[in-house]
């Protein structure tokens, strides 16, 4: 199935349009040839493949195929948008659930199955006063480097993945002094792709899906 959210070309030119997707853009991109490429891991949780990499321990790959199992058909379930605004987090979300399924297993040399969800949850928490991900973000690292991984290490697809999610999202200069930047809340801050881990974990409890 082609994957019909905008291109990064697309997405400068509705920002440039004063963030309206006109009709001659969408009457383009319904062409069959408008040129976007699909993503060939590409699922109803969105391009997962640049997160999940290439290679890496067996257990990794176990907790990508567990994730992916648990969230997809809960994503697949939900009316289809190929330009829902949230569909970052289901993306984002399911590379963390892999990460803490696989983190978890690893340092307790257990098999990724016999981690519960609920552990998880535990580790991806977010304070009520503030909802920030940074205490999530400083639990991840110490399971990360207790897991023996490193940041920086090269061709390490859990490194890679890691790097990503904790980075943080802020902006920067001028723009993080702007008071409508500041009220946007399309404007991400912090450790905000860590956050989608507890967005979807919400989504698998509604849905009765958590084991």
């Amino acid at each position: 199935m082609t994957d019909r959210r905008p291109s990064r070309k697309r997405s400068r030119e509705i920002r440039a349009a004063g963030g309206k997707y006109t009709k001659a853009m969408r009457a383009n991109d319904a062409r069959p040839d408008h040129g976007d490429v699909p993503d060939p891991d590409s699922t109803p949780l969105g391009p997962v493949g640049r997160w999940r990499g290439a290679g890496g321990p067996e257990q990794w790959q176990r907790a990508w195929s567990r994730a992916i199992g648990e969230l997809a058909p809960v994503r697949a379930a939900q009316p289809a948008d190929p330009y829902d605004p949230y569909q970052a987090r289901w993306t984002e979300g399911a590379a963390g659930l892999a990460l803490v399924y696989y983190l978890l297993a690893t340092t307790r040399g257990e098999s990724v199955e016999a981690v519960s969800t609920d552990e998880v949850r535990s580790i991806a928490e977010l304070p009520d006063d503030t909802r920030s991900a940074w205490p999530a973000v400083a639990r991840i690292d110490e399971l990360f480097a207790r897991a023996g991984h490193l940041l920086d290490a090269p061709e390490d697809p859990v490194a890679a993945c890691w790097s990503e999610l904790r980075a943080d999202c802020s902006p920067t200069g001028e723009w993080a002094q702007n008071d409508w930047v500041q009220s946007d809340w399309t404007f991400r801050w912090g450790a905000d792709r860590v956050v989608s881990l507890s967005v979807v974990l919400h989504r698998l409890a509604v849905a009765g899906s958590t084991p």
